[in-house]
């Protein structure tokens, strides 16, 4: 299994924002996690990507602990995290974005700026999200909110990672944009081969890319299962799918 949480507990002060939650993905795999504002998913995600510490249970990254590991070595093991918000560098242009994602890569000598295989992850990227091919030379910050959107992911695709935790990729996007980013997600799951935890309030949107989701309520996993079958759920359809 690529990533499994097992009993995760954390806390904001005394108060605890997860109780007990155990969820996994594995490898090439996309699975969703949905529920409501406060229910903990952005918690979750920052506690696996090491900006949260844990208050007990674990965190396994390829059959080994990473909860007490620091964010800047979790990412070096070949996890991004795509956070709420989009938060791309503004004052540089889509390229340098771009650039920034293989930092680590190039910073390691594992790959050089002109390198094929930067290239070639660069052309799949593009492929990808051509706006981002059309724009490569524009300032990030003057994109639209679903340009910067595909920029933020296709940055984390540039660190090429074996696991990808999108937060909320859809909030704020117009319905045929949050279609657009949907079908990309799906197709990088097929492409990169890397395993995708993807967080969203959109229930109707995660249950129709995802093969499998879990339900959070205040800190807790209240249903799991197949995505066609929450679909057919009566409670999870009354709640999240109108």
């Amino acid at each position: 299994m690529l990533l499994e949480v097992k009993d995760l507990w954390v806390h904001h002060g005394r108060a605890p924002a997860l109780k007990g939650v155990t969820l996994a993905v594995s490898e090439g795999s996309l699975v969703a996690l949905v529920g409501p504002n406060g229910a903990g998913k952005s918690t979750l995600v920052r506690t696996i990507s090491g900006l949260k510490r844990a208050s007990a249970g674990e965190i396994l990254f390829d059959g080994k602990r990473i909860d007490r590991v620091p964010a800047h070595k979790i990412v070096g093991l070949g996890i991004a995290h795509v956070p709420e918000g989009r938060r791309v560098f503004p004052d540089m242009t889509v390229f340098e974005n771009l650039r920034m994602g293989a930092y680590r890569r190039l910073r390691s000598g594992k790959l050089m700026l002109r390198d094929s295989a930067f290239d070639d992850d660069l052309a799949l990227t593009y492929e990808h999200f051509p706006r981002l091919k059309e724009r490569s030379r524009q300032r990030a910050g003057s994109l639209s909110g679903g340009e910067q959107q595909m920029l933020a992911i296709g940055r984390a695709l540039m660190a090429r990672p074996r696991l990808l935790l999108l937060d909320e990729p859809s909030i704020g996007l117009a319905p045929r944009m949050v279609q657009e980013i949907a079908q990309v997600i799906a197709a990088i799951t097929r492409r990169w081969r890397v395993g995708i935890l993807l967080i969203e309030q959109n229930a109707r949107m995660a249950f129709r890319i995802a093969q499998h989701a879990y339900v959070l309520e205040t800190g807790q996993v209240v249903i799991t299962g197949a995505t066609d079958a929450l679909a057919q759920n009566e409670e999870v359809k009354r709640v999240y799918l109108g």
